[in-house]
């Protein structure tokens, strides 16, 4: 759901195993955590913790080597 609370969900759909860079990022840029995570073909349910996020606006970013997504929720 968006807003989140305490977990948000990042649903990648891969298509081929591999590894991606899960970053969380503020509205001014700053990367606030950053994760490397194992990939499976097809579709991969990442859970992030935002507990520690204050009530805001973020982004999440994966990147895969090939391509940068970035997606925004609230806080």
């Amino acid at each position: 759901p968006n807003p989140v609370r305490n977990t948000a969900l990042v649903i990648v759909d891969a298509t081929h195993s591999s590894t991606i860079q899960l970053e969380v990022v503020s509205i001014t840029g700053q990367v606030l955590s950053s994760q490397i995570v194992s990939m499976n073909t097809g579709k991969n349910v990442v859970k992030l913790n935002t507990t520690s996020l204050k009530t805001g606006v973020y982004f999440v970013r994966v990147t895969d080597g090939k391509k940068i997504t970035v997606k925004r929720f609230v806080k």
